[in-house]
């Protein structure tokens, strides 16, 4: 006999089922799912909104990000990355092509920009 897959949406779908019986006592509930007692509640609102989907991961995205670097000035960095052939770091090509971005990316947006965090080589 193949075991029970488990996963987080399935427990927090029991947790709610039992949550919602009478007399049930939800923090004492709350430690044996070993959750603390403010998610737990957070499930149940969530459950009663939304249902059985409001029980899912929600993305931790922020909704705006009013200091991101715009595409254009993006795609101007892996541009200037791509004509120097990888030889200039963030530092390289802030110093070297700075006017052109100097009101918009700093110097760890431009390496990040890059790959040079992620260790990625452009072609």
């Amino acid at each position: 006999m193949p075991w029970a897959e488990v996963t987080r949406v399935s427990l927090r779908e029991e947790f709610v089922q039992l949550a919602m019986q009478p007399n049930v006592n939800r923090r004492e509930l709350c430690r044996r799912f070993g959750i603390s007692p403010k998610t737990g509640y957070k499930w149940l609102a969530r459950y009663s909104a939304a249902g059985a989907s409001g029980l899912h991961d929600r993305s931790r995205r922020p909704h705006h990000s009013p200091a991101r670097t715009s595409d254009e000035v993006a795609e101007r960095v892996i541009e200037l990355g791509r004509e120097s052939r990888n030889s200039w770091g963030g530092v390289g090509v802030k110093q070297r092509r700075g006017a052109a971005l100097e009101r918009y990316a700093r110097r760890g947006t431009v390496a990040q920009r890059l790959g040079l965090r992620a260790r990625i080589v452009l072609v």
